[in-house]
C-alpha cells in the first residue's frame, strides 16, 4: 500500500499535474498583486500589503523540497537500481526543486523586508514590483520543468 502511494507522488502524470497547480496559484496569486503594482506607480497611492505572497511562498519552499528529495521516494519503490529514466526525472526534479526552493525563500525575505515599509510608496512599488517577477519566475521555472517531460533521451 505504501509503495503505491509512493509510486503515485514520484509519477511523472503527478508531478505535471502538481506544477500546473503551482504555476497556476503563482498566476492567481501574481494577478492579484499586479492591481496593486499598478496603482501604486501612481503618485500619492500606499500600496496594499504584500500578505498574499506568504502562503505561495510556503508552497513554493514546499514543493521545492518534494521535488529535491524524489529519488528518496524513488529508491523506495525501484530500490538502488533505478532504471535511467528515474536518474534522469531525479536529476531534473532536484534542480527544479531548488530554484523553486530558492525562489520561495527569496520571495518571504523579500515579503519580510518590505512590509514595514509599505508606507512608502516608492519601497511599496519596489517590493510589489518583485513580487509580480517572482511569480512569473515561478510560471517559467514551472514551465521549464514540465518541458523536461517531454524531451527525446539522447541517443547513445
Amino acid at each position: 500500500m505504501r509503495k503505491t502511494a509512493i509510486s503515485i507522488l514520484v509519477h511523472p502524470a503527478t508531478l505535471i499535474v502538481s506544477t500546473l497547480l503551482v504555476m497556476a496559484m503563482a498566476g492567481v496569486v501574481g494577478g492579484g498583486i499586479l492591481p496593486a503594482f499598478l496603482e501604486s506607480l501612481k503618485p500619492d497611492v500606499v500600496a496594499g500589503d504584500l500578505e498574499l505572497t506568504d502562503d505561495i511562498a510556503v508552497i513554493l519552499v514546499t514543493f521545492g523540497v518534494f521535488l529535491e528529495e524524489r529519488e528518496l521516494l524513488a529508491k523506495r519503490i525501484f530500490g538502488e537500481e533505478m532504471p535511467e529514466g528515474e536518474h534522469m526525472m531525479n536529476e531534473h526534479a532536484e534542480f527544479y526543486g531548488a530554484v523553486l526552493l530558492l525562489v520561495g525563500l527569496v520571495m518571504e525575505i523579500v515579503d519580510q523586508a518590505f512590509e514595514p515599509l509599505l508606507l512608502n510608496n516608492g519601497l511599496a512599488t519596489a517590493g510589489l514590483s518583485l513580487m509580480v517577477l517572482f511569480h512569473a519566475t515561478t510560471i517559467l521555472v514551472g514551465l521549464g520543468y514540465i518541458l523536461t517531460f517531454f524531451r527525446r533521451a539522447p541517443a547513445h
